[in-house]
């Protein structure tokens, strides 16, 4: 069996396998560039999301150990494929670019180290930014690097380090190999918001404390993960990867929500709904995340702050 080539196009687009071989000297991705390689595309493509979707790896027998399934190829529950080609979906409401380019006009030359290296717009949906791959999280260096040789696999298949960064914890290092620490993990120390070109500055009031430690507003799962700790397997990978509704499968509650979850948004534990300011299903009326589901700010009981100010309160912004 051979990996064929793939060839994006589009807009979000997606990859379409070719006739012919993909061929290399050897695999390679250098994570510090946002020009991918078309061997690492393909072997993404046509090896790693092939086994990694609904159907597993079902070539046959031969592809597997001894007693291994379609979803079980190595034969232990433990590693149990998971359907990641759903997670990076682009019909998602909120995912990473790998399966297709994305429109988050927050995510740009701006706020990126890496990746969508252009200026957008903020609230336009008609930009479009870079793609990425598996390696570019799943490498075991915080710095670029060329993946390569033996070990070429290993950070996905049974290596002690499988991320090149931190994530559940204050100010994840995961996180700000591609999105700039400067703008997400060092809050603005009077308001307490993101910095200038990210959705949660515009518009905006009050005084929402950074905080430290686990309640901080520099800990990206209090707000952008289904937790604030690390959940169990398979949601902290849906977390990351993307999703198109809430863990219990469905859409935020309430007549003024009633909408998929946007911006990697989905703790139920600190908001009770929430909506961005534009989105599909929200063409009119204010973003909002309140408890009673019908107000359009958020206070202390959806936010963490440093000391219990019940009067602190933000409008988030934000267009999908």
């Amino acid at each position: 069996m051979t990996i064929k080539g793939v060839t994006f196009s589009g807009t979000p687009g997606s990859y379409a396998s070719t006739a012919t071989d993909a061929t290399a000297a050897t695999f390679a991705r250098n994570t510090g560039t946002n020009a991918l390689e078309a061997f690492a595309q393909a072997v993404q493509v046509n090896l790693c999301l092939k086994c990694h979707d609904a159907n597993g790896q079902n070539s046959g027998a031969s592809f597997r150990v001894a007693g291994g399934t379609a979803t079980q190829p190595f034969g232990t529950s433990a590693g149990t494929a998971l359907n990641v080609s759903a997670h990076f979906a682009t019909g998602n409401s909120s995912y990473h670019p790998v399966s297709g380019r994305n429109n988050n006009s927050y995510a740009d030359l701006s706020t990126m180290n890496i990746f969508n290296q252009t200026a957008k717009t903020d609230g336009s949906t008609t930009a479009w930014g870079d793609l990425i791959t598996c390696w570019d999280c799943h490498d075991t260096s915080t710095a670029g690097r060329t993946i390569g040789g033996a070990n070429a696999s290993s950070t996905a298949h049974g290596a002690t380090t499988t991320l090149r960064g931190t994530i559940w914890v204050q100010s994840p290092t995961l996180c700000s190999i591609c999105h700039k620490a400067g703008i997400y993990n060092t809050p603005n120390a009077t308001t307490g918001l993101h910095g200038a070109g990210s959705a949660f500055i515009t518009p905006s009031t009050s005084q929402m404390s950074p905080g430290t430690g686990a309640n901080g507003m520099n800990n990206c799962s209090n707000c952008h993960f289904s937790a604030i700790a690390k959940p169990a397997r398979p949601v902290a990978a849906i977390d990351v990867h993307g999703f198109n509704k809430l863990t219990n499968g469905l859409n935020w509650p309430g007549a003024a929500y009633a909408n998929r979850p946007y911006a990697f948004i989905r703790n139920t534990v600190q908001f009770k709904n929430h909506r961005p300011f534009r989105s599909p299903e929200n063409t009119t009326g204010s973003a909002g995340c309140n408890l009673g589901g019908t107000g359009s700010t958020c206070s202390h009981g959806n936010m963490p702050t440093t000391a219990n100010d019940t009067s602190a309160t933000y409008t988030p912004g934000g267009t999908y």
